[in-house]
């Protein structure tokens, strides 16, 4: 949920940016949003939280592998302004599946 609330404030800092680039502070509300949610998996004890736990990543090297693919496939402006918020939703749904892949070399649902 809380991504979910991360991507709502993304999109209204992204309305009023001009740059192709994303911004510091729109990479670290998505950071943070994301670091927070890792941690809690692993506070938890959720498989992902396990997984990543075992294998000694961290929820900052996973969200920069998430916040790094977000900002290869769409400048900030175009995510945020080109994508429904059901778009953007998915894709970040996708964005941490190919970084759980990678991370933990095995999908997780």
């Amino acid at each position: 949920m809380k991504m979910v609330t991360a991507l709502l404030v993304l999109g209204l800092l992204a309305a009023g940016c001009a740059t192709e680039q994303w911004s510091q502070s729109t990479r670290d509300i998505f950071v943070n949003e994301c670091i927070a949610d890792i941690q809690k998996e692993m506070e938890d004890d959720s498989q992902v939280g396990r997984h990543l736990r075992d294998a000694g990543i961290s929820a900052h090297d996973a969200c920069r592998c998430q916040i790094e693919n977000l900002e290869a496939e769409y400048s900030e402006v175009d995510f945020f302004q080109d994508l429904s918020s059901v778009e953007q939703q998915k894709f970040v749904k996708q964005v941490t599946n190919h970084c759980r892949r990678n991370l933990l070399e095995s999908p997780l649902d």
